[in-house]
């Protein structure tokens, strides 16, 4: 069964005293950075940094054992 993967992007920004603003593109980026820091043309410069990352979907998993028994009655075994 082969996984299915899902692109994750997330937006930083980041001013020169190392405070960021994170959205999921680079408008909420700046909102955000905006409502925690600062207006954005008052930071002195910024870096934007985009992260992508692939992400496995969840899916069910199936698994298929057998409890066996031991017969001296001390222990269960997975086989």
């Amino acid at each position: 069964m082969a996984t299915t993967y899902a692109t994750v992007e997330v937006v930083v920004i980041v001013d020169s005293n190392g405070d960021i603003g994170v959205g999921r593109d680079e408008a909420d980026a700046v909102e955000d950075y905006e409502a925690d820091i600062q207006a954005v043309s008052d930071a002195g410069g910024t870096r934007r940094v985009v992260i992508r990352v692939k992400v496995p979907l969840p899916t069910p998993i199936e698994l298929t054992g057998e409890v066996v028994a031991d017969e001296s009655g001390t222990a269960l075994t997975v086989g």
